[in-house]
């Protein structure tokens, strides 16, 4: 349904190829357009690149905040799915200008090519088990606290998740060793 409703107001590609085909394809919509499906040389994995968002409807357009604003919203939903899958490659691109390209790897290895060594070497690991369930991650210490939760970052099955409970949980033991704000 989200990639319906992304082809109806902006230009869409989608390329992908399986690990065992010599060859991909290549799928691109236009709205009020006929999609061309083809055969391409890609990559083995899928992009999906979408482009001129809300080109065909002003209203919604002029809706739109800064662009600014809205590179931090969709910068910050790439980053969730980047670290919600550490198994798979992420690369992405505004406009021209690679944001970040990071390779598959564990948890840990993906928040270093994220938010760089010293983030990573910073944190704690987290494991706890029950019957019911099991709940794994990472804690930064004090030094990384940041005046905001933006860095907070949850998952539940890999799909990223807010909650005010689980952020107040995690900032709660860190009360008296961070400075307020």
């Amino acid at each position: 349904e989200a990639l319906a409703s992304i082809a109806a107001v902006s230009h869409l590609e989608i390329k992908t190829r399986t690990s065992d085909s010599e060859h991909g394809w290549s799928l691109t919509i236009e709205p009020l357009e006929e999609h061309v499906l083809e055969p391409c040389q890609t990559d083995i994995g899928t992009q999906v690149i979408v482009k001129n968002m809300f080109f065909n409807v002003p209203a919604r357009k002029k809706f739109l905040k800064s662009d600014l604003v809205e590179f931090r919203t969709i910068s910050e939903t790439m980053y969730r799915a980047a670290l919600s899958h550490p198994e798979c490659r992420f690369t992405f691109y505004d406009g021209d200008t690679l944001v970040f390209d990071v390779q598959q790897s564990d948890l840990l290895g993906r928040i270093e090519a994220l938010y760089g060594k010293e983030v990573s070497q910073g944190l704690l690991p987290l494991h706890h088990e029950t019957l019911e369930v099991v709940i794994t991650g990472f804690v930064g210490l004090p030094h990384l606290a940041k005046q905001s939760r933006a860095g907070q970052h949850f998952f539940m099955n890999s799909r990223p998740i807010i909650s005010r409970s689980l952020s107040h949980a995690v900032f709660q033991p860190f009360e008296h060793l961070i400075e307020k704000n």
